[in-house]
């Protein structure tokens, strides 16, 4: 068997087109080729494979690009279940922003990084002591303005999900983070407030 053996081996059509555009490099490309042409191939056999290869003695089509990897999973399907949610106020909600608003010059600001945005959409508004505790009558004093991210961390780097962080010890990590992205505006989103 010879390298020019499988110069005319069939290759399959590739799943995607990259346009090929002819390098200076191809008459030395082919030149090689030209000279290799008749070089003998051997099956080299001192050499062990690894261990769990398999070959199946198939010629395979590769390319220099790795394969994509095709890792699906059902998605969409509508599933109904029985819940139960607890209750929060929306109009609650509106006027804690509606503070914050007042109290910030007509922008939003996050109590603890300090983040601003005219979107209250970007805010959420936490309970310092989580409606989880059980039922009661809040007040917007009970409401705190967060950025999704420092709403995240209240919670999860709580002591437990009925402790969350309180806002005081969130502003010293949160705000320490703030002051390096200060310092570094080249943080993408990045807003002065």
């Amino acid at each position: 068997m010879k390298v020019n053996d499988f110069l005319d081996f069939p290759v399959p059509e590739p799943q995607y087109k990259i346009p090929i555009t002819k390098s200076t490099e191809e008459p030395r490309i082919n030149l090689f080729w030209e000279k290799i042409k008749d070089f003998p191939i051997r099956r080299r056999t001192d050499i062990i494979a690894p261990p769990g290869f398999y070959d199946d003695g198939k010629v395979e089509y590769s390319s220099t690009f790795y394969p994509r990897l095709k890792f699906t999973s059902p998605e969409g399907k509508r599933v109904y279940k029985l819940s139960c949610q607890v209750e929060r106020s929306p109009e609650l909600k509106k006027a804690a922003k509606l503070a914050n608003r007042e109290r910030n010059d007509g922008k939003l600001v996050c109590e603890a990084c300090s983040f601003s945005d005219e979107s209250a959409g970007m805010f959420d508004a936490h309970h310092i002591s989580p409606v989880a505790c059980g039922q009661r009558d809040s007040t917007v004093d009970d409401l705190s303005v967060l950025c999704p991210t420092c709403h995240r961390w209240a919670h999860i780097k709580g002591d437990d999900a009925l402790a969350p962080l309180p806002i005081s010890l969130l502003r010293q990590i949160r705000g320490t983070q703030r002051e390096g992205l200060e310092r570094n505006p080249g943080f993408p989103g990045f807003q002065r407030s």
